[in-house]
């Protein structure tokens, strides 16, 4: 079952459990620059099968694109010179979902993981590795790191991370998958990465099976 509904202060598309069960694990997914919601709650159906007893959000951004005014942003893309510094702004509307939906859906913190598609990407990575408590994993689909000062060094059981990119994109440059990596294994994160040959800005079968089963081994 989907349906339309708000969870701190965001609205966006949620789907129950396969298992028609009350949720007991959570997968929120953050859409790309310029779409919306909807864009991904698709994706609840084929990772469904791996986590039956989790429900999927994927919000709203909380601005109208400044390019598409009927799509959605994280964070404005008009001055590149201050990405980082909007990112780090939009963290808070993340942290407030993830507070909101551990609270309303009585779902601990890590059994919740965060992933997203290239803008929503760099927000789960962000925004979740930014957060008061660690998550059962992070998914970033052709992302970057941003504000990477803002990102602490890893605790004991810190959230591990998935980056997944194609090695065609020509959006977000295939470099920013190992840059990013480099960065968080640094900070001493457990990653896992995932090249898709041929594949450009988008998510292809192999990333949607990958993120699956590394949402099952964390959750």
């Amino acid at each position: 079952m989907r349906y339309q509904r708000e969870i701190g202060g965001l609205y966006g598309q949620f789907a129950a459990p396969a298992s028609g069960e009350t949720p007991q694990q959570l997968v929120i997914l953050l859409h790309g620059w310029g779409a919306d919601g909807a864009d991904l709650i698709d994706l609840a159906q084929p990772l469904g099968q791996f986590l039956p007893k989790a429900a999927f959000f994927t919000p709203d951004a909380p601005h109208p694109c400044s390019a598409n005014p009927l799509g959605r942003e994280w964070f404005d893309l008009t001055d590149r010179s201050k990405m980082n510094q909007n990112a780090l702004a939009a963290t808070n509307a993340v942290h407030t979902v993830l507070d909101a939906a551990s609270s309303e859906l009585e779902i601990q913190h890590a059994q919740i993981l965060l992933g997203g598609f290239s803008q929503g990407g760099m927000m789960s990575l962000l925004g979740g590795l930014s957060y008061h408590s660690a998550l059962a994993g992070i998914v970033s689909i052709a992302g970057a790191v941003l504000a990477e000062d803002a990102i602490p060094d890893a605790a004991d059981r810190a959230t591990p991370v998935l980056m997944i990119h194609g090695d065609a994109d020509v959006v977000v440059p295939f470099q920013a998958l190992d840059i990013g990596l480099t960065i968080l294994n640094s900070k001493g994160y457990k990653t896992e990465r995932l090249s898709c040959s041929g594949v450009g800005h988008g998510i292809s079968p192999e990333a949607v099976q990958d993120i699956g089963r590394f949402a099952a081994a964390c959750l």
